[in-house]
Formats: structure tokens, sequence, C-alpha cells
């Protein structure tokens, strides 16, 4: 596992000698390594903006091979130092590809999705499985157990795609034909999409619902080209949302990505992300290994006591080592742990049923009259009326 850094990667300054130590540890030449030019480097989404400052910001003085942490300070360090010479440095950490961990961009992004539908669809939802109170409540919005987001979120793609298909299906039946993906666009195209509630409905469904289901998958069999499908759909949801740090990393992933290499795209498409048990379905990114490592760590650590340094350094440095020796005295006493996890089937058949008959309510066509989408009072085609939401009839609406 190596050697772990002691710092909080929460400022330049913190970033910049993380970044130098992986560097050095990893042969770079910049740092007088023989081992390899360039790497790449996972972290989330805090490092990952500090990075995109330093990438511009930090240089390597010319003459001296300082290390600066700013332009302005490069400048005072060579008016100072180097006066009478020409301006001359290289950029420090142009010699790695910062990738963003895919498990904390599918957490940001059910977030953003769960912050969008809240008050249309989600909140109602959440109500009928029993998150009643106001901290249940923001305890589902906020998608504090990302298991539990997930699962909340599949109830919602599940019961959508059951009731977005019904009307298409009666009306094949009428029609005499054979239903098909093809026929059912065409049939919302033509019929449904100018329902604005079907319209908003299909969007969430199809567009952003799906695109994390599309990452989730293409996360478990290391398939770049769904991941970068699944990537790209979303990424409304960081701009309609309060979620800055990810709309910057969204456009820095595109563009990095689109100016590599062809040789340094094929290494980063071939090994998107990694699987540990050696599934090829059960894939994840670095960012999650790094976290199941830690907690490997700690397990070492003795209970009720504050670690230190020294004590981190050696369970780190040996950890392979302590866990095949854990292996080998399990497989003498026989109780080696077995890595053939099966997949946990959830039951949300209940779940479903119940939330498609609120469902049914809001996408029931004469029903002009709802409650949910209180956003919409300030649309200047609508008025309130005793406390209830009524369209105005005209040409446009």
């Amino acid at each position: 596992m190596g050697k772990p850094v002691f710092l909080n990667p929460n400022s330049n300054e913190a970033v910049e000698l993380i970044l130098q130590s992986i560097g050095i540890s990893s042969g770079i030449k910049r740092y007088e390594g023989n081992n390899r030019h360039w790497t790449f480097v996972c972290c989330d989404g805090r490092p990952h903006s500090l990075y995109q400052k330093l990438l511009t910001e930090s240089v390597i003085c010319f003459y001296c091979n300082q290390s600066l942490l700013t332009r302005k300070a490069y400048k005072d360090h060579h008016k100072l130092i180097h006066q009478g010479k020409s301006s001359t440095f290289s950029l420090e950490f142009d010699w790695l590809y910062m990738r963003i961990g895919l498990g904390h961009f599918e957490m940001n992004v059910i977030k953003s999705f769960f912050e969008l539908n809240w008050t249309p669809f989600l909140e109602k939802m959440s109500e009928i499985m029993q998150f009643t109170t106001d901290n249940a409540k923001n305890f589902a919005k906020t998608c504090k157990d990302h298991h539990v987001a997930w699962q909340l979120r599949l109830v919602f793609h599940t019961t959508s795609l059951k009731e977005m298909v019904l009307p298409f299906e009666r009306y094949m039946m009428k029609q005499g034909e054979m239903p098909t993906p093809d026929k059912y666009l065409l049939f919302y195209k033509e019929i449904m999409s100018s329902n604005q509630r079907w319209a908003y409905l299909h969007l969430q469904v199809f567009r952003f619902s799906q695109a994390i289901i599309n990452l989730r998958i293409g996360v478990r069999r290391n398939n770049s080209c769904l991941l970068q499908s699944a990537k790209f759909h979303p990424k409304q949801l960081f701009y309609g949302r309060s979620h800055p740090h990810y709309r910057n990393i969204e456009l820095f992933d595109t563009l990095q990505y689109h100016f590599m290499p062809g040789e340094v795209k094929n290494i980063w498409d071939n090994n998107t992300t990694f699987t540990v048990s050696g599934h090829n379905s059960k894939g994840q990114d670095l960012d999650f290994l790094l976290e199941e490592k830690n907690r490997a760590v700690k397990q070492f650590i003795p209970s009720g006591s504050l670690p230190s340094n020294e004590t981190w350094d050696v369970i780190c440095c040996n950890l392979q080592y302590i866990e095949d020796l854990q292996n080998l005295v399990s497989s003498w006493v026989g109780t080696q742990r077995s890595n053939n996890y099966q997949t946990k089937h959830v039951d949300i058949e209940f779940a479903v049923n119940s939330f498609q008959q609120t469902l049914k309510t809001y996408l029931k066509p004469e029903n002009e009259t709802f409650l949910w989408f209180e956003w919409i009072q300030t649309a200047p085609w609508v008025t309130k009326i005793s406390g209830n939401i009524d369209f105005k009839t005209n040409g446009s609406h």
C-alpha cells in the first residue's frame, strides 16, 4: 500500500505537498526518478478543484529548480534571485492526469437528482416509504446513506417506467401492433410529449435516472464507452443545482480526455475501474477501493488507542504481508472468508405498487389542478386560486 502522507488535502499547500510525494514515490523523472514521465492520480471533488488551480499556477524555476506555488511567487523569486535573466519556468504538475473518483461522482449525481425532483415526486414517494418526520425526510433528500438513496431512486425509476409504458401498450393493442422501443419513442413524440407532466417525467427517467444506472453498470464492468455516455447526460444536474466543484470537474475531465495522446487514452479506457475479487462485473473506482484499504488498515489498529504516525506507517507499509499472514492462519483453522459474494436481491415490488397510485394522480391528463410543483407558481401563465394551482387556458399553454 505504501507510506501515507499525513496531510488533509484541503488547501493549495497541502495538495502541492501530496502531489510532490506521489511524484517522488512513483519515480517521476521531474523529481529525478527513473520509472516514468507521467501517471494517473485519482481523488474526490475538493482536491480535484484545488489541483485545477495548481496546474496553471504552480511552476518550477528553470535556473535553480525551485518549486513556487503561484506565478506571483515566481515573479518575486525571479526578480530577487535571477534579476537580469529572461523569465523561464515550467509547470510543475503537468506530469499527471487527474481523474475524479467515480464513486464520489455517482454520489453527487444522485444528490443533484434528489434535489431537483424532491418536490415533484420524491417527497411523496419517501412519505409512502415511511420517511414521515422532518429529520427522516431530510435524511432521504440529502442522501445521507448512499445505499438507501440508490434504492429510493430505483423505486422511482421502476415505477415511472411501468406507468409510462402503460398507455403505449394499450395504444399498441388498439392498433393491433407489436410494441417495440422505436415505436414507443414515436408514440411519445407524437402523442404524449405535448403533456408537460409527461415530458418532464420522461426527461428525468430516460435522460438522468437511466444515465445514473448506466454509470453504475459502466463502473462495474469497466466499460469506458458506457461511462463516457453516462457522465455526459447527467451533467446538466450539476448546473441546475448548487454543485460548482463538479461543474468544473466535469468540464475539466472532458477537455483533459479530448487532448490526451492516443496511447494515454487507451491506457485510461482499459483501466477505468478495477476489481479486487477478479469478477468482471464487480469493478470499483480507486476512491472506493482506497476506502476499503483504509478500513482494512484500521482493523489492525489496537482498539481504543490513538495511533501515532509511526503506527500508521508500519501497518500501511506491511498491509499485504499482514493480510497474507491472516489468510494463512485462517486457512489452517478453517475460518477463511469466501470471496464468492452473491448479489443481494432487493424487493421493491410493494414500494413500486404503492408509489404507482400517487404517480397516476400526477400524470392523469384531465386533472389540471395539482399541488406538487410549487416552483411553477411564478410562471406567467399560472394563477393561484384558493391554495391550488390552475393553468390558464390559452393558445400557447
